[in-house]
């Protein structure tokens, strides 16, 4: 079994309905909770007492702020972790597998502001009127116009230097896409990979018992299989998958994130009952385990009607329409 180690600084920040802190009050009550702190340096149980590395893999649950620190505190003590920062890095790069529909183009910060990107974007860019841009880590996303790229608009290189620390800093460069709707919002869907299996997957709302469309399902099934012929890509992350609008609707990868900071929406579960992931330990269309928990000391949370659905987004990354709209 392993146990659930959630970092003390997310929790202090986080709202009792945050995702976070419904799984570390869920884990507590499994008897497989710990915390750690990367102001203390350390690692307790739901006691108190230091958690010794011995013989314990754990499942760190942390924002994406606190990823890094975490990974390498753990580390650090000694501990088995679930997710090395190695495979964080390898899932980070997951565009390079070039399996989603769309092109995906990625170049420095750099290359950028010195007038040096790959001839293949300045192609890309001048056949496409706005583009989505986005750093490869968390942390910014904008949709821009291309020719503000291409003529260094003020307004974009401000936010730039804001988020791009480095110039080694790499950006993600995609067409500006559409997605359809329904009563529950956009059609995307969140699935959790372990072991080189789906365990359980998730339309992006909370608080609502529904189901997945079938064709996020089967497009997820058949991007996991493709990713397990790849023998150095990680087996456990997280895939967002989105029903895209054109001429003709088709399914494609948002992004692929590690795990271990990718939040759970309504049907996604870190938990299991045996220690063992599986498909099995979740009922399509039924809350996960942990919200179940919540909804049976919370009810009031999960009220919801069709008119009236939690479409909180989890994301600590900001986001920017610079076509002419509004900071989202």
């Amino acid at each position: 079994m392993p146990f659930y180690c959630f970092v003390e600084e997310d929790l202090d920040l986080a709202p009792p309905t945050d995702p976070l802190r419904i799984q570390a009050e869920y884990a507590k009550t499994l008897g497989q909770f710990c915390q750690c702190s990367l102001t203390k340096r350390r690692i307790l149980d739901s006691k108190g007492n230091r958690l010794s590395p011995f013989n314990i893999k754990l499942f760190l649950r942390t924002t994406y702020d606190s990823l890094q620190p975490a990974i390498s505190l753990c580390t650090e003590q000694g501990f088995d972790l679930l997710e090395t920062a190695r495979a964080v890095d390898v899932i980070e790069r997951w565009y390079e597998l070039q399996l989603a529909g769309r092109p995906i183009l990625s170049f420095t910060i750099g290359d950028y502001l010195s007038s040096s990107l790959p001839q293949s974007v300045y192609h890309f860019l001048n056949s496409q009127g706005t583009v989505f841009l986005k750093t490869k880590r968390k942390g910014f996303s904008c949709l821009v116009k291309s020719s503000s790229l291409l003529h260094f608009d003020d307004a974009l290189i401000s936010i730039l230097h804001k988020y791009c620390c480095t110039d080694a800093e790499i950006m993600l460069l995609t067409a500006a896409i559409q997605i359809k709707t329904d009563y529950l919002g956009k059609k995307e869907s969140r699935h959790f990979v372990m072991n080189g299996r789906i365990v359980n997957s998730s339309r992006t709302v909370y608080g609502i018992q529904h189901t997945v469309p079938r064709s996020l399902l089967e497009y997820a099934t058949s991007i996991v299989s493709k990713i397990g012929n790849n023998v150095f890509f990680p087996k456990n992350y997280v895939l967002d998958l989105a029903l895209i609008k054109e001429d003709s609707s088709f399914v494609d990868i948002i992004e692929i994130n590690p795990i271990t900071c990718s939040l759970c929406y309504a049907g996604n579960s870190i938990f299991t009952s045996n220690g063992l992931f599986q498909m099995e330990d979740y009922t399509p269309g039924s809350l996960a385990p942990e919200f179940q928990h919540d909804k049976y000391l919370h009810p009031e949370r999960y009220m919801f009607t069709h008119g009236g659905v939690n479409r909180r987004i989890y994301s600590s990354q900001d986001y920017y329409d610079l076509t002419g709209g509004n900071l989202c």
